[in-house]
């Protein structure tokens, strides 16, 4: 695909998908600073000192608001648009692929809107969010049948467009349920780095997109435990922990190709590891909140909460994951990242401080509904706080490796052009 000029136009009304990638890649991280910083707001404000400016219902209304935009406008398009327009886009339709753009980034200017209004509970940032998805992964699908040969990362988005399809058929549309399948396209991100970095092969190869395709159905069982005792049979409760066999099967394919041959260390593996690790968190969340003696005890609680951002650190993990390891679709040829530095294990022991203090807090019986909490839960509340500020210097990490081996890169490149007219 071709650079083209770097002006304006040549951006916002570009017919090169890797630039749609760019654009996307670039639009997210804004959006979710937006979310980062009502996450703060949210947990400061449910302090005891934090009540003098913020009250109860303003507080839940924050939560609704901060939930909407990072489930629908950053989890859910992330990897299919930032990386599967990159890696899969050869063949995407460009029109299509800026025009999901376009309709993404009027979807964040009303959820931005919506909070200006004071009216965060607007649907219209669902409703554009939801077409933009369905445009990404109608585009994705197309491209998909023109190849000859899937990958994981390839059944993977082939998976979870079909799943997201379906959702929105049937009408099961809400950001704590959908949250769930954005671990499928991550899962398969996390399939093909360590495949790739342990020779090419995976442990059960051949089963890796049965495991996919069962993640994906998976998802349609409610994954909030609120639901549980109203929509489901007791006949049905006792089957919804069975739902983490097929992701907890393919991640334990992954260890076992790790042990049979020995990946070669990179920065991509590593945020693929830190993917796996809050993704067995979060299935051992998820065995708690589906089982009866324990869901009884945690429902409704920030048990959930927790659940659910363990959930996006997973996600995120494996798109850091996918940019290094693909960066050169992005930017075009890539050197060697042997050398590079990586943040994944600040974020994940940021992730961990964060948001594992929610989990004691859940299970100590704090609401998931923010507002006034006693004062027991006060040390909890302050340890995720410290948490979420080095959370955040562990993002700006992440993000100056990227920027970096791309720096050396281009040094390396120009430093090429002058050998080369020297020896001329």
């Amino acid at each position: 695909m071709s650079a083209g000029p770097y002006t304006l136009a040549s951006w916002v009304l570009t017919a090169d998908v890797r630039r749609v990638a760019i654009l996307y890649l670039v639009a997210l991280p804004l959006v979710g600073a937006a979310g980062f910083l009502s996450a703060l707001l949210i947990r400061a404000g449910s302090l005891a000192l934090g009540h003098a400016f913020l009250e109860a219902d303003e507080l839940e209304l924050l939560s609704a608001w901060h939930g909407t935009g990072m489930v629908l406008l950053v989890l859910m398009p992330a990897i299919p648009a930032g990386l599967g327009y990159a890696v899969l886009g050869q063949s995407v339709a460009p029109r299509v692929a800026l025009a999901s753009w376009y309709v993404w980034a009027a979807g964040c200017i009303a959820w931005l809107a919506s909070l200006v209004r004071a009216a965060p509970a607007s649907t219209a940032p669902a409703w554009l969010a939801w077409l933009a998805l369905g445009l990404i992964y109608l585009s994705l699908l197309a491209a998909l049948r023109r190849r000859p040969q899937l990958t994981p990362f390839a059944w993977s988005i082939a998976f979870a467009a079909v799943a997201w399809f379906v959702r929105m058929a049937t009408g099961g549309a809400e950001p704590a349920l959908l949250a769930p399948l954005a671990v499928v396209p991550a899962l398969g991100v996390v399939a093909e780095v360590i495949r790739d970095c342990s020779g090419g092969a995976l442990y059960g190869e051949k089963l890796v997109p049965w495991l996919l395709g069962a993640s994906a159905a998976a998802t349609f069982l409610p994954w909030g435990s609120r639901l549980l005792a109203t929509d489901f049979s007791p006949a049905a409760l006792g089957l919804l922990p069975f739902a983490i066999l097929p992701p907890a099967t393919l991640v334990a394919a992954l260890l076992a190709t790790a042990l049979r041959q020995p990946p070669v260390r990179t920065p991509a593996l590593r945020f693929a590891w830190t993917s796996v690790g809050l993704a067995i968190v979060a299935g051992g969340a998820f065995l708690l909140l589906t089982m009866v003696p324990t869901n009884t005890h945690v429902a409704a609680t920030v048990f959930e909460a927790a659940h659910l951002h363990y959930l996006s650190g997973a996600v995120l993990a494996a798109l850091l994951a996918g940019l290094h390891h693909w960066r050169g679709a992005l930017v075009g040829p890539a050197g060697t990242q042997a050398a590079a530095g990586s943040a994944a294990p600040l974020l994940f022991g940021a992730w961990n401080l964060t948001f594992f203090p929610d989990f004691v807090a859940g299970y100590m019986g704090r609401p998931w509904a923010p507002g006034p909490y006693p004062d027991s839960f006060e040390a909890l509340q302050l340890i995720s706080l410290f948490g979420t500020a080095i959370l955040a210097v562990a993002l700006i990490f992440a993000v100056g490796d990227l920027l970096r081996l791309r720096g050396e890169e281009v040094v390396e490149a120009q430093r090429r052009q002058v050998a080369s007219r020297m020896s001329e």
